[in-house]
């Protein structure tokens, strides 16, 4: 009764802290490696080129089995596709709103999860570190002085990790979503080869749609002395004559 009572009053490590009960002490806390003469050789680690073990030989069987491939024949009539893709655009549609609500949300818990941990870097760096230091990392003893401060060191050693690690995953994240953006932009391959195909004067007339579309329209003042004024939201303003605007 004596021991079951003992177990029950053992102190559970939370699940929300830091716990460095079961690293090892060789990596983390820089306890001595000993060698020890009471060395088994018998369980000696032997490497596999090791010439007096046999070598494993290649087993190989013969086989009757016949491989045969049959091509199919082209089919030489176009079959209409049962099933369009215009039945799964709502489907479609719907998927990617729920997917960029569950991306936002995402998002949110880790920079919650990331100014959680930039406050307890800061509060292991103040002079009353020991208060602060029990509620971030799991501490067997308060009151082993030697203890906190390796659960100091190391609780702000893995802090730092896992800010960089965010750090690399916004970097990552910036440059996939300017890769994507861009691609949009510009398009796939296939629409550039399309263009070849297509009459100058309708080339020139859509991609002014699509600049006035993503970065806005020319805008043209008249002056009062025979001029005018074009902003254009890529080219540098000029001024021209006001005759050569209707050419």
């Amino acid at each position: 009764r004596k021991l079951r009572s003992n177990d029950h009053l053992k102190k559970e490590p939370n699940q929300l802290l830091f716990n460095f009960e079961n690293l090892s002490r060789l990596l983390y806390r820089n306890d001595p490696i000993s060698v020890s003469s009471e060395t088994d050789y018998g369980k000696l680690f032997v490497s596999g080129a090791d010439p007096g073990l046999p070598l494993p030989s290649a087993i190989s069987k013969k086989s009757d089995v016949q491989i045969r491939s049959e091509l199919l024949p082209r089919s030489k009539k176009n079959i209409a596709d049962p099933l369009p893709d215009k039945c799964y655009d709502v489907f479609h549609r719907k998927m990617k709103k729920e997917e960029k609500v569950m991306t936002n949300e995402d998002r949110l818990r880790i920079l919650s999860e990331v100014d959680n941990l930039q406050t307890q870097l800061a509060l292991l760096n103040q002079y009353d570190w020991i208060r602060h230091l029990p509620g971030i990392a799991f501490i067997n003893d308060p009151r082993d002085y030697e203890e906190l401060e390796q659960k100091k060191l190391l609780t702000i050693s893995e802090i730092e990790r896992l800010i960089r690690k965010h750090e690399n995953w916004r970097r990552r994240l910036d440059a996939i979503t300017a890769a994507i953006k861009e691609f949009e932009i510009y398009g796939d391959d296939e629409k550039e080869t399309d263009e070849y195909d297509v009459p100058i004067d309708v080339l020139k007339e859509r991609r002014q749609a699509e600049r006035r579309r993503l970065y806005g329209p020319r805008i043209k003042l008249r002056l009062n002395n025979l001029y005018s004024l074009i902003i254009d939201p890529i080219l540098p303003p000029k001024i021209v004559h006001t005759s050569e605007l209707t050419k």
